[in-house]
Formats: structure tokens, sequence, C-alpha cells
């Protein structure tokens, strides 16, 4: 079991976290031990997939289901762009996001308006603009931290958006941040995009694989991901308590 003073939170939600992380092999009564030690205003716990005695043991204590937490890898050399979606290739190209392209992005997810089907987006505690303010957040921790994040181009219109790194020993497999549809384009129908520039992405790194994440409140991205071929690699309860 992990637990974590999560304080890079408090400058995105405006309260103390605290985040713990169960393992297949901890106990009921050592899970319930710990969140009874618990004080803080917003705790989150992340429970295994195929693990019922640990999530009872949570929801015991108070802590209430709110997503799973999805993990799929694509892998290049078996990912193919379904017939639907192959017509636009000739259409779509990927840039670096740099400079006024960046803060474009940024200041998109800045806005709360992508991420509708996240957990405190959807929090009535919270909102889809503090969601936002967290995202772009995170966004600025990690291009500080050497990320990279393409820009996906349709027609000559900015669409979609990947941030990734390299996940270092992993023989070329990259570690997807976040990625998103921004709001014209997806008012176009051109969500995939989203995971076609995951792809385009692993080309500019020369790398083999993408790990991808979704949250279960958001089916079609899931969706997207199985129709090019990814498999689920983990499957995890998110739960969450406010005090």
């Amino acid at each position: 079991m992990k637990i974590t003073d999560a304080f890079w939170e408090k400058r995105n939600l405006g309260t103390d976290v605290t985040e713990i992380t169960a393992e297949a092999g901890d106990s009921a009564e050592t899970l319930c031990a710990a969140l009874a030690k618990v004080t803080v205003p917003y705790s989150v716990v992340k429970i295994p997939a195929g693990s019922p005695e640990l999530l009872a043991a949570a929801q015991s204590c108070g802590y209430r289901v709110v997503e799973m937490g999805i993990e799929a890898v694509g892998d290049l050399r078996r990912i193919t762009v379904p017939r639907l979606y192959s017509r636009f290739a000739p259409h779509i190209r990927m840039e670096r996001a740099e400079g006024a392209a960046l803060d474009a992005v940024l200041g998109e997810i800045r806005r709360g308006e992508i991420f509708d089907t996240d957990r405190i987006a959807q929090d009535p505690a919270f909102s889809a603009e503090i969601a936002g303010r967290r995202y772009y957040n995170w966004c600025c921790d990690a291009l500080e931290a050497g990320a990279f994040m393409g820009l996906i181009y349709y027609k000559d219109m900015p669409a979609a958006f990947n941030l990734a790194k390299e996940i270092k020993g992993s023989g070329g497999m990259l570690d997807g941040i976040l990625g998103g549809v921004l709001p014209e384009a997806a008012q176009k129908g051109l969500g995939f995009l989203v995971v076609f520039g995951e792809t385009e992405i692993c080309r500019h790194f020369g790398a083999q694989q993408y790990l991808a994440k979704a949250s279960s409140n958001n089916l079609p991205i899931l969706r997207l991901h199985l129709q090019f071929g990814y498999e689920l690699r983990s499957m995890s309860y998110v739960l969450v308590k406010h005090q």
C-alpha cells in the first residue's frame, strides 16, 4: 500500500489531499486502518480490479466509487487505422506545439471545457473550471520536465493534442500523460484524432508502444482505442471521500 500526501493538489483543488494506492496483496483490515488515519478534507483511494474485499472495505469507510482508471497499450506493429477514419489521413499532420500554438492549447485546457468526464469536473464539490486549472498545471509541470506536446491538425485546423514522455527503461514505450480534442474539432466529429495523434507521436520518437489512460466515464475514447487495436493492460477502482 502506498500513502501519498498529494501536496501538489493544494494548488489545483484548494484543499489538502491524500492519495492511497492499495495493492492486491493488502488486507481489508490494513486498508481500513490506513483510511481511519486520513483527516484531510478530500482523499482518493485506488484499488486494483479483482479485489472485492478491498473495494468493500473502502466503501465501508465512507468512500464512493467515481470511476475506473483504465490503461491500454498500443503497439505500432499491430495498430491499424479503422477504415472509417483512414479517408481522413491525407488531411492530417502533427507538429510539436510551441510558442503561440502551445499557449492556445494550454488556454483551451485551462478553460475547463474539454474534460467534462473528469472526476473533478463531475464532483459537486469542485467544478469543470477547477478541473481545467488542474489539467493546465499538470501540463505545465510535465512540459517543464521535458514532456512533448504534439498538436494534430486537420486541414490546417488545430484539432487535437497529445502530451507524452518516454518511459525510461521501457524499451521504446511512451507514457501518455494527457490527450484531448479541441472544442471546434469536437463539434465536427474528429475525436478519433486523439488516438491517431498517439501513433504519430510514437513515430516522432521512434517508439513502438504507447501507454494510454482513460476513465470509465469516457466510453467513447475507450472504444476508439479498442478500434485502433489497443489492448487493455490494467483497471483500478477510484474512490473518493469528502470529510
